[in-house]
């Protein structure tokens, strides 16, 4: 009984040194797959990202019009993992942010927003190449 034991415990301890059986044995990626496209966003879960992005910035929120909510393009980033996004919308004032207690031009204005998606997170956000939406600030 003691050597089968042994056999037993001798097999655990190399099994995981040869990488296990079958496939999917590692921990990294499957053969023929690049490190760097493994867990890769698609397309439509940037744009799912963006969308929601948009909707909870300032800007948007406080006085965004949602249903002139557009995708207006899209294309891949330079970098693994990236996409470019740009919509377009119409707010009821003109400005960026949240503008409580300021005064604001009643007039529908429209804007458009370019965002970088990378790796599942807005990493840049710019209004009408002027207003930088996540540091709430001018571009510049």
């Amino acid at each position: 009984m003691k050597t089968i034991l042994w056999a037993i415990g001798g097999l655990m301890l190399v099994v995981p040194m040869v990488g296990g059986c079958g496939s999917g044995g590692g921990t990294g990626p499957p053969s023929g797959t690049p490190a760097s496209r493994q867990g890769a966003v698609t397309l439509e879960q940037s744009q799912a990202i963006a969308v929601e992005f948009i909707k909870n910035a300032p800007t948007f929120k406080w006085d965004g019009m949602p249903e002139t909510l557009k995708l207006d393009g899209s294309s891949p980033g330079a970098e693994a993992n990236t996409w470019i996004l740009v919509y377009a919308f119409e707010s009821r004032h003109g400005g960026y942010g949240d503008r409580t207690g300021q005064i604001v031009t009643q007039a529908i204005t429209p804007h458009t927003v370019r965002l970088v998606v990378r790796d599942g997170k807005v990493v840049e956000a710019t209004l009408d190449g002027r207003w930088d939406e996540i540091g709430q600030k001018p571009v510049g």
